[in-house]
């Protein structure tokens, strides 16, 4: 080592001198073979020698390198060392150090630093086409490795990248915004990958080595495989298919035919077969020079080397279906087979076209439409066309279309218009266009395309037949003979044929029907010839039952052509029929869901059997059936109208509606469609909209020679009655009275064409008893229709003796209306309410007797009108029934006839008799025995709850017998147990607001208020109780409540007296309500009306003068007072001196001395001043009692004032002069008392100073004094008034609420100048009631006339302020209020502006100010627009602000 290391030093340092020869010498010596090569090319002499030297140099520097990077495991730097390495030693031609070279990198990429694609590289320098295996290969001492190994290592490596590529890849992208699906990114990711991959090469030279060495241990198999698998991958993703495509079926050919064990190539033959239809003839095939099938060979070898494969079950499942007609298997193979291969064209062609001869065109057509698409995309895929597939595709689509229904015969012809583009000489896409020509009748084109088939192939006996139908339609019957005889001698075995020539016997009618020779001949001849030819047989039917007559032979022909053929339509429709006529419904319905099981677009057994179900009641299934019968015909007006109906029956009235409204689109003048929209109409509850429709009905009816079209007026009538029902809870009486009387019109009319329709006569009761509700609209029922209508009814004999009836007033009453004659005199004008209604009630009794006799007792329809006879016979009792209350007012005298209640019983309980189950007519046997027999009547009530629990009716009803026997408890029980039942129900919130009433509790008023805005005063009671809880409520309360708190009392009582004109009660509830809201002349109405009620009992009888006669001094009085106050002083006087006359008992009461002042007030204002002082001497007199026996004390407080005040009405100069004589006798006065002083001065002083002396804290009469000093300027008496009001303060909060008190020491101080003494006193009283909002109001108007600054206008502002927080929190405060306080504030407002545009001496200050008053006047006059004075005030802060007015 020591010697080498002295050569290399001699040597370099001889070159270093230019001693080459020498130099050379040293390299040349042993062990410097390689490490003195660079020196010694640089030693040679000449340039080679240098080169050679300076490679021998890089050689020693390089290895030095690999072995230190090496030692150091930097696999990055060693790489690049043996990179520089391998191109010296190339260039230097040292195979074996090359070689060396290159399996270290081998190594280095296999083991250190994996890098498979880097790795394929370098293993490619090993191959016989790398630029170095020549030098290798020439090298005697070493070996390379085989190049089929090396081959082999690639193919290895490659496979694994690419695989690891793809999923790296795919991973990759998928994270990526819009990187779009999953299978879009696979397919991008292999079409890149097998684009770039070279595995195609190594497959190639794997198997051409392999194949130059047969010893080889290569399982070619295998290669030949991955290489087939890789084509078709690497295909379906390439620019140029052609030359790989023809690789790939060639190694495919090329496995089969050696027989390989994998399936691949054996099903990429089969599925690149371009087959034809199998429906094609082999001479068609030869003709347009296509193959007829698959290789038939190739199908046995794969089935049997691959049975279990999804191909094979394919195959399979066709050959079974071929061989042996086994569609049923066959078809779980086709299924089985498609799912594990879900793309094979043979599949989807072998089955569209099984489907196609099983007639299920729909499922065919499925599968031959995912076939051509399967065929297009194969385009893409293998850059080729399979143009026999296609065509066979799309024949199978074309007749599949052309079979189904003549709506797709579009979709079929665009087909065989494309094949026959294509293929002009397709017989069976000519055939195809000819009979969808021949389906549109459209016969010339259609001759003419058979022509062409007969041109094609003179031997085609189709289209011979064809042509022979073609000319029967056209009625060329010679010419049709002629065609399908020849078809037959053609191909005689074709039952077709005969059944067709049959049918043109048929046609031709006459001795060719009758006669057995010609048609019935045709058709026995096909049925001999086929059995199982099912047109055969239903002709033979028609045969049987049109030319013979004979129903059983002609059922069992179509008995036997339904059975061969369930999709024939014509023995399927007379089938049913007989069955139908047979009464065998279950058969019936049996041939409709075979013929629907068959084929699901049979459209007459979807309706037929929609028909079945809506019979049944199965409304459900009739709408799925009618819906699917539609599906195949859109236009069948009667499968709208049985949805319609079974839409109707479901209670779905929109969608009804929808149907039949298509219905009549259809055809506009059915009757039936346009009643049947009416009807939905009004159980939609558009009973405007119904009414006329049905007119619209009749008047069709009336164009289609039906004038008087029943249902239509039967519907017209009940919509009108439906109407009454309407219109009475809307509060619209009028319209009840006019809808009842359209009733009686219609159903006149309707009888007069039939007089036997129970329901007509049903009606007319109802329609009479309907104007209980309205008595008084009780004159607008047509009393000449209704006779007509009694008389037809009356024409019928002893109705009362046949339905066993004793005679009755009702009897006496329909006689005596008979008898009347209406065209002379106008009974209505004459005859009171209660006399038209008991006619209109006993008329009502009578046609429902007619009714029950028409009905014949029928358990279905009977029980309703024994009903109706009852309510008739109940509404009768309670119509002759009066409720009088006594002087205590708990005492009531009913005075009725039993007999009325008698019978209704009875009624009821036959009712029952035919349906004791019905919980409707217990409830109404609780409620008629409720005053006669209580036990009967909760019997009957709990079983109408034990029948229908959920029901709040009887619950209701059974509070209110509770109710009437007082028990309180169980009563209040009952009615919350209907609250529960039903929230809304406004008879159960009645009934418990009587018992809180009666029970003394407060929410009686509040429980009535909300019965009566639930029910919308349709419920009496509810109108009752809430308008006299309203207005005891209003006479309670000391607040001003006629600005709208008694509006709604008052509407309640109008809507209750509408209905009980004869209500006394009411009527005089009503006139004190109105007269609280200051209309006095509807006041007046009501008392009067209330006095006529009361007169009409006394004159009737019917109520004793005892318990009228106060009740009726009492109605007097107030209508006098009402009657005083609109002006009527004549009228009032009058009604007074009546009151006053009829309690002249001698007794004294507080009701006889106001009568006395009111009569004196009336007096005054009539101008009789002498009666009017009389009145009022009276009434002082009538209140002088010694003690207080009969409690007059305070209403002698109140005279005195009330006299006082009068008195100083009367007191102007004139008055008192008139006065004079008769007041000076009442008292005698010391003369220093009346200096200065006029007679009636003295008098009111003379009361006043009585009236406080009887009773100091008698505040009024103070008050009295008090004003009277301050107008009369009498400061001595204000002052001593004055003094008698400082009384303490807990005593005037309870005696004084109004704060008038510390009013009057205002304006006491006012008058004197004190302004600043009037403002504490309004201060003081505002700080003794801080929540009195008038108090605050009072403050505000004075400080707002008193600001002199801006401070005082500032209060004045917040006074008002604080008014209307305080009326905003109250609930009864009137509008009138608020719009004061509202001016309050505006003047305010304007105030302080003035103020400080005074003090700061600017023409324009803050408009925030003037906008606010603005504000504040415009919320006056909204707020109460009827008050003028906010229109001033509005109108002068307008002018403050420069701006318009709103």
């Amino acid at each position: 080592m020591s010697s080498t290391k002295a050569n290399l030093k001699s040597a370099r340092e001889a070159i270093g001198a230019k001693k080459f020869d020498e130099a050379l010498k040293y390299c040349q010596r042993p062990g410097l073979s390689w490490r003195g090569a660079p020196k010694s090319g640089r030693s040679g002499g000449g340039r080679r020698r240098l080169q050679e030297g300076h490679r021998f140099e890089q050689s020693a520097t390089a290895c030095g390198l690999a072995k230190f990077y090496e030692k150091k495991e930097n696999w990055s730097e060693l790489v690049d060392t043996l990179e520089q390495m391998l191109t010296i030693y190339q260039e230097g031609d040292d195979a074996k150090m090359l070689l060396d070279t290159i399996n270290k990198l081998i190594d280095i990429y296999t083991n250190k630093q994996k890098d498979r694609a880097k790795l394929v590289q370098k293993l490619r320098l090993l191959l016989p086409s790398s630029p170095c295996f020549s030098m290798l290969s020439s090298s005697t001492d070493i070996k390379l490795p085989a190049p089929l190994d090396t081959w082999l290592e690639i193919t290895r490596l490659q496979e694994a990248e690419d695989a690891e590529m793809i999923t790296r890849e795919i991973e990759a992208r998928r994270r990526r915004l819009n990187a779009g699906p999953l299978a879009t990114i696979k397919a991008q990711v292999q079409n890149e990958v097998y684009s770039a991959s070279q595995l195609g090469e190594a497959y190639e030279h794997i198997l051409t080595l392999a194949k130059n060495s047969p010893s080889s241990v290569v399982d070619v198999a295998d290669v030949q495989r991955k290489y087939l698998e890789f084509l078709q991958r690497k295909l379906a993703f390439s620019k140029e298919k052609d030359g790989l495509r023809e690789k790939l079926y060639e190694l495919a050919q090329s496995l089969v035919d050696q027989g390989g064990d994998s399936p691949t190539p054996y099903e990429m033959v089969i599925e690149a077969t371009d087959a034809a239809s199998p429906g094609m003839s082999q001479n068609e095939c030869a003709r347009i020079k296509i193959c007829y099938d698959y290789d038939q060979e190739l199908l046995e070898l794969y089935t049997s080397k691959f049975p279990e494969t999804g191909l094979s079950k394919l195959i399979q499942g066709r050959k079974l279906y071929i061989e042996e007609g086994n569609a049923e298997d066959a078809l779980d193979l086709f299924a089985d087979g498609l799912e594990q291969c879900p793309s094979s064209l043979f599949g989807y062609q072998s089955l569209s076209w099984l489907y196609h001869d099983q007639r299920d065109y729909e499922s065919g057509l499925e599968y031959a439409t995912k076939g051509r698409d399967l065929v297009q995309q194969s385009v893409a895929e293998l850059g080729r066309l399979l143009d026999r597939t296609l065509l066979s595709m799309e024949l199978c689509m074309a007749s599949c279309y052309r079979n189904l229904e003549p709506k797709y015969h579009p979709d079929a012809m665009a087909i065989y218009t494309k094949i026959l583009d294509k293929f002009p000489d397709n017989i069976q896409a000519l055939q195809g266009a000819g009979l969808i020509l021949a389906a549109q009748k459209k016969y010339d084109e259609a001759i003419r395309r058979f022509q062409c088939v007969l041109e094609l192939d003179p031997s085609n006996h189709a289209a011979k037949a064809e042509l022979g139908s073609i000319e029967c339609e056209l009625g060329h019957h010679d010419r049709a003979i002629e065609y399908l005889t020849e078809a037959i001698e053609m191909w005689g075995g074709s039952a077709v044929y005969y059944h067709r020539l049959g049918k043109v016997y048929w046609a031709m009618g006459g001795d060719y029907n009758t006669d057995k020779d010609y048609a019935y001949k045709q058709f026995i001849q096909a049925a001999k010839l086929d059995p199982h030819f099912a047109a055969a047989f239903t002709y033979l039917g028609h045969y049987y039952r049109i030319v013979e007559h004979d129903r059983l032979r002609a059922k069992r022909c179509y008995q036997k052509a339904f059975s061969l053929d369930p999709s024939d339509a014509d023995s399927g429709i007379q089938l049913s029929d007989y069955y139908v006529e047979d009464e065998e419904l279950d058969l019936a319905e049996a041939v409709f869901r075979t013929a629907t099981k068959v084929n699901a677009r049979t459209g007459w057994a979807w309706k037929r059997l929609g028909f079945a179900e809506l019979i049944k009641g199965n409304h459900l299934d009739a709408i799925t059936d009618f819906q699917t019968a539609l599906r195949t015909d859109t236009k069948d007006i009667n499968c709208w109208e049985g949805l319609a109906e079974a839409y109707q029956h479901e209670g779905r009235y929109m969608a009804s509606m929808r149907a039949f409204s298509r219905a009549k689109e259809l055809d506009p003048t059915s009757v039936h469609v346009n009643y049947q929209i009416a009807l939905v109409k009004h159980k939609l509850g558009l009973l405007d909209e119904a009414v006329e429709q049905y007119r619209l009905t009749l008047d069709i009816a009336r164009e289609n020679g039906a004038p008087d079209y029943l249902p239509a007026l039967k519907g017209l009538a009940e919509t009108h009655l439906a109407l009454t029902k309407e219109s009475f809870q809307l509060g619209f009486y009028g319209r009840v009275a006019d809808a009842s009387g359209q009733v009686l019109e219609i159903i006149y009319r309707a009888i007069q064409v039939d007089r036997d329709v129970q329901c007509f006569w049903k009606l007319v009761g109802d329609a009479c008893l309907a104007y209980r509700i309205v008595p008084n609209f009780v004159r607008l029922c047509p009393l000449d229709v209704l006779q007509a209508i009694i008389n037809i009814a009356s024409e019928r004999q002893d109705i009362d003796a046949k339905l066993h009836f004793p005679s009755d007033c009702c009897s006496e009453l329909v006689g005596q209306f008979l008898a009347i004659d209406l065209s002379q005199q106008d009974i209505a004008s004459l005859l009171p309410t209660k006399e038209i209604l008991n006619v209109l009630t006993s008329c009502s009794t009578l046609v429902y007797k007619y009714a029950v006799l028409l009905s014949g007792n029928n358990p279905e329809v009977a029980p309703a009108y024994w009903y109706d006879l009852g309510i008739a016979y109940f509404a009768m009792r309670e119509n002759n029934s009066h409720d009088i209350a006594g002087a205590n007012g708990s005492k009531k005298d009913f005075v009725s006839s039993d007999g009325y209640l008698t019978t209704a019983i009875r009624c009821v309980k036959a009712a029952l008799k035919f349906e004791p189950s019905n919980f409707t007519f217990w409830n109404t046997l609780g409620v008629m025995t409720t005053a006669v027999n209580p036990k009967i009547s909760q019997h009957a009530l709990i079983k109408a709850m034990e029948l229908n629990p959920r029901s709040v009716v009887p619950w209701t009803n059974l509070g209110y017998l509770y109710l009437s026997r007082l028990d309180l408890e169980l009563a209040n029980q009952a009615f919350s147990t209907s609250q529960s039942l039903d929230p809304d129900w406004v008879p159960a919130w009645v009934g418990q607001a009587c018992v809180a009433t009666l029970w003394g509790n407060s929410e009686g008023g509040e429980l009535f208020e909300h019965a009566f805005s639930t029910s919308g005063g349709a419920v009496l009671e509810a109108d009752y109780g809430y308008a006299s809880a309203a207005f005891n409520q209003a006479a309670a309360s000391t607040a001003n409540t006629s600005g709208g708190l008694l509006v709604s009392p008052a509407f309640a009582l109008q809507k209750y007296t509408e209905q009980k004109p004869e209500d006394p009660t009411a009527l005089n509830l009503l006139g004190l309500v109105l007269e609280r809201l200051e209309r006095y002349g509807r006041a007046a109405e009501a008392f009067a009306s209330a006095v006529l009620s009361l007169e009409s009992q006394l004159e009737q009888g019917v109520a004793t003068i005892e318990l009228v006669k106060p009740r009726l001094a009492k109605v007097h009085a107030n209508l006098a007072r009402v009657l005083c106050a609109s002006g009527d002083f004549a009228g009032s006087i009058a009604s007074y001196t009546t009151s006053l006359e009829m309690t002249a008992d001698g007794s004294t009461d507080a009701f006889r001395i106001y009568c006395h002042l009111g009569a004196g007030i009336a007096y005054y204002f009539d101008g009789q001043l002498e009666n009017s002082l009389q009145m009022f001497e009276i009434a002082l007199s009538e209140t002088d009692v010694e003690g207080d026996a009969v409690g007059l004390a305070d209403v002698r407080k109140d005279v005195v004032v009330l006299l006082s005040q009068v008195l100083w009405a009367l007191g102007t100069d004139e008055h008192r002069d008139l006065a004079k004589a008769e007041l000076f006798r009442w008292f005698v006065l010391q003369k220093s008392m009346l200096r200065g002083w006029t007679r009636v001065d003295i008098l009111i002083r003379i009361l006043c100073r009585l009236s406080i002396a009887q009773n100091p804290t008698h505040l009024p009469a103070i008050f009295c004094l008090c004003v009277m000093g301050l107008l009369q300027d009498d400061a001595t008496l204000a002052t001593a008034a004055l003094r008698e009001m400082l009384i303490p303060a807990d005593v005037a909060d309870e005696l004084d609420r109004d704060g008038n008190i510390g009013l009057l020491f205002s304006k006491f101080f006012q008058l004197q100048g004190a302004d600043s003494a009037a403002t504490v006193s309004f201060t003081k009283s505002v700080h003794q009631m801080p929540t009195n909002p008038a108090l605050w109001s009072r403050l505000a108007r004075h400080l707002t006339t008193q600001a002199t600054s801006s401070r005082t206008s500032t209060s004045a502002v917040s006074a008002s302020t604080a008014t209307l927080f305080l009326l905003s929190s109250q609930d009864d405060v009137s509008s009138i209020a608020k719009a004061k306080a509202y001016q309050n504030l505006a003047a305010a407002l304007m105030n302080q502006h003035e103020q400080e545009k005074r003090q700061k001496n600017v023409e324009a200050e803050p408009v925030d100010v003037r906008k606010n008053a603005v504000m504040a006047a415009q919320r006056a006059v909204m707020t109460a627009p009827w008050d003028m004075d906010g229109w001033v005030v509005l109108a002068v802060a307008q002018r403050m602000t420069k701006e318009p007015a709103f």
